[in-house]
């Protein structure tokens, strides 16, 4: 990870089995409403267990601990990758 935040933002999701977790890490200058995040981790059949949100410099770290709905259904990472990014384009 670069010191600058001119590589940001950075999206980071780590899925195993049945935990999600999902970091996104944004400059000061650019921040997303946490709540849109949390809403397409929850559309795609995760249940949000725990949410923070950290100031570091000129960085924001948000990070959603997720646990899948139903267990034999799963949850598409990529999908949720998918619609974060774009969330982070607009």
């Amino acid at each position: 990870m670069s010191s600058g935040s001119s590589s940001l933002p950075i999206l980071q999701i780590q899925d195993s089995g049945s935990n999600l977790e999902v970091v996104l890490i944004s400059g000061v200058r650019k921040n997303f409403k946490l709540h849109e995040i949390i809403s397409i981790v929850q559309e795609e059949g995760a249940e949000v267990i725990n949410v923070s949100l950290s100031h570091n410099g000129d960085k924001i770290f948000h990070t959603i601990q997720a646990q899948v709905k139903v267990s034999r259904v799963g949850v598409d990472s990529s999908r949720i990758c998918e619609r974060i990014q774009e969330l982070m384009i607009s």
